[in-house]
């Protein structure tokens, strides 16, 4: 299931018979709902058009996407939808290569000092 929401923006040009009066109060009516759901923060504005579903923070009070992966991983699903092409950084390809070209019992992890480097005189 989708944690995300794509909409498009309102229209900027006037209209002028019944019915579009009507489909312009529609959209009037979804625009107000949805910045009064930012404004209860129940949704997050992640970009142009598109929103998450959020949390409050106990800690901040502040509205929180609430996706497991955060941003990144929300950010990659958008462009799913939306069918854009995407590709992982160079930092994750080589962490998955280091991972797929590890010998078995080799650590994934980075390498880490034992002591702290000794100041030169």
């Amino acid at each position: 299931m989708s944690n995300l929401l794509r909409v498009s923006p309102p229209p900027t040009k006037t209209s002028s018979s019944p019915a579009s009066f009507a489909i312009s109060a529609a959209k009037t009516r979804f625009w107000r709902a949805l910045r009064d759901l930012v404004r209860e923060k129940r949704l997050v504005r992640l970009g142009y058009g598109v929103y998450g579903k959020a949390f409050v923070s106990r800690l901040t009070g502040e509205a929180i996407l609430d996706n497991a992966g955060g941003f990144i991983a929300a950010a990659r699903q958008t462009l799913d939808k939306l069918g854009i092409p995407w590709d992982y950084t160079a930092a994750e390809k080589s962490l998955q290569r280091r991972t797929h070209d590890a010998s078995p019992g080799e650590s994934h992890h980075p390498p880490q000092r034992a002591f702290p480097p000794q100041a030169q005189p």
